[in-house]
């Protein structure tokens, strides 16, 4: 019996097909992918939410300074490193960048933020949304060390986040309305599944497709 072969036709539509399954397949493959390093960089975010708690005790329950005045370079990672021990969780898998900060720490691959700066919203009331607080700062704010007692809403207030190339230095400079917020809904900055990761005051971590402004001061009525 002769063998017969495939026709041209035929391999077309098995080549359509294995296209088609490909481009069905493979950006479920890469979502799998980065679902991996989100929770990789969720675990990091929560080590490193503890060990500040962990520092906070050891200093009459004070949360670390932004960073030193007369050495810029030590910041709060050179701060909390001696209570977690591992550079790597300094560094999250989908994204870091290189920044040198003073001993212990040195270089390292940086991707966190704990968030300090300008006032989270400017004016009080804010203009924009409107909010009044007495306590109209971020928790890291300036050189001082906030008490955890002052934090009236440690659940919904943000520790720590993910920074990007766009940050001068490792905490966060810009009021939420000029930046924070702007940037958690910016989709140039949501590398994780169309979100990013966020610690809070309590301690907890979780994932967030956006923040809100309340997120972003200790005030139960920013909430």
């Amino acid at each position: 019996m002769k063998r017969r072969g495939f026709t041209l036709i035929e391999l077309l539509v098995v080549i359509a097909i294995i296209a088609i399954l490909a481009a069905i397949l493979f950006p479920v493959f890469a979502r799998a992918r980065e679902k991996a390093r989100q929770t990789s960089c969720l675990s990091n975010e929560k080590q490193l939410a503890l060990g500040t708690l962990m520092y906070a005790q050891d200093y009459d329950e004070r949360l670390p300074v932004r960073y030193h005045s007369a050495n810029t370079s030590f910041r709060i990672p050179c701060m909390i490193y001696p209570y977690v021990k591992n550079l790597q969780l300094f560094a999250c898998p989908s994204w870091s960048d290189p920044y040198t900060f003073a001993a212990p720490v040195g270089t390292i691959d940086s991707s966190y933020v704990w968030p300090g700066g300008s006032p989270a919203h400017v004016g009080n009331p804010c203009a924009t949304c409107g909010a009044t607080c007495g306590k109209n700062y971020f928790p890291f704010d300036g050189y001082r060390g906030v008490k955890l007692a002052v934090i009236e809403a440690p659940s919904n207030c943000i520790m720590i986040l993910e920074r990007r190339t766009d940050s001068a230095h490792v905490d966060w400079d810009n009021g939420v309305h000029t930046g924070a917020v702007a940037y958690s809904v910016n989709p140039s900055y949501q590398i994780h599944n169309g979100g990013n990761n966020y610690a809070f005051l309590d301690g907890h971590a979780k994932w967030l497709k956006e923040t809100t402004a309340g997120q972003w001061t200790p005030c139960m009525s920013d909430d």
